[in-house]
């Protein structure tokens, strides 16, 4: 089902530049169901009642409120990398939901900046 953002204050009604991606790239009809966010949580399932030029009007069938935080909290412990690949690691696990991560110096860590940096300050 096709999702739209929809400014809290103008639902059921949607305007904007989506008119165009529901009416000519989407194709959908009166009668057809999507969903409306408005940015809360709350996800609201509608069918479409009326196209008009400026604004497509809605019907509600039912609301409820998207969990988008997981239940169960992961933490990583990595061990530093060379920053382009530690920039890649923190980016994915990121999007993957990773709750902490905690960078981590082992027997085996290579870093030459972070070993100049030891050696300097000493």
């Amino acid at each position: 089902m096709h999702r739209f953002f929809v400014e809290k204050d103008r639902i059921p009604n949607i305007t904007g530049s989506d008119i165009h991606h529901i009416k000519d790239v989407l194709r959908m009809k009166i009668g057809d169901q999507l969903e409306l966010l408005d940015g809360t949580g709350k996800i609201y399932e509608a069918k479409i009642s009326e196209l008009k030029k400026d604004k497509i009007i809605c019907e509600i069938l039912s609301a409820h409120i998207e969990e988008s935080e997981p239940k169960i909290k992961v933490t990583l412990a990595q061990c530093l990398s060379k920053s382009k690949k530690m920039e890649l690691i923190i980016q994915k696990c990121t999007e993957l939901g990773i709750d902490q991560i905690i960078p981590t110096l082992s027997e085996r860590t290579k870093i030459r900046a972070l070993e100049n940096h030891c050696q300097g300050s000493g």
